[in-house]
């Protein structure tokens, strides 16, 4: 009798425990991606991800960028293991201590559907909190993927290559 109930609650813990694994995983389909506008900043360029477009207003360039099939379904499965369509309102990334040194002129932001992500420039992986953690990651891989894309190389060496005399107080 109690080897029944042990098998008993074994199998029912092994049950719930792959119950538990299951609501885990997250499934995404690459067209709930195109649900999705995503614009990328900083102080000098945006990049919108759906239209391709890249432009920098203080460097005067303009560029379209097109992304493979390959690119695009990367890009859609980083954007759901990160968990940013579950962002529904305005989203600091910064460390924890709230310490930050101004100007802080390494500030990125991300926009989904027109909702802001800032990202300050000091975070780092090791002190923000878990969604930030996701926000830096998305963000890190994206830009892994779009380094892989030459149209992408040659705008971001023209920009870069351009001389910059702003100031930042």
């Amino acid at each position: 009798m109690k080897s029944k109930l042990l098998i008993g609650i074994l199998i029912c813990f092994l049950l719930s425990c792959n119950k538990f694994e299951s609501k885990q995983k997250r499934i995404f389909n690459s067209e709930n991606f195109n649900n999705y506008e995503i614009e990328f900043s900083n102080l000098d360029y945006n990049f919108n991800l759906n239209s391709g477009v890249i432009e920098s207003d203080y460097f005067e360039i303009k560029d379209s960028i097109v992304l493979t099939k390959n690119e695009k379904n990367k890009i859609a499965k980083l954007f759901f293991e990160n968990y940013m369509d579950t962002i529904k309102s305005e989203t600091y990334v910064m460390n924890k201590e709230g310490l930050s040194i101004m100007p802080d002129t390494g500030i990125n932001s991300i926009k989904i559907n027109n909702i802001s992500i800032v990202i300050g420039g000091l975070s780092d992986s090791l002190h923000v909190d878990e969604k930030g953690k996701n926000i830096l990651r998305f963000r890190e891989k994206i830009f892994e993927v779009l380094k892989q894309n030459n149209n992408f190389n040659k705008t971001i060496n023209e920009i870069e290559s351009k001389p910059d005399d702003r100031l930042f107080l």
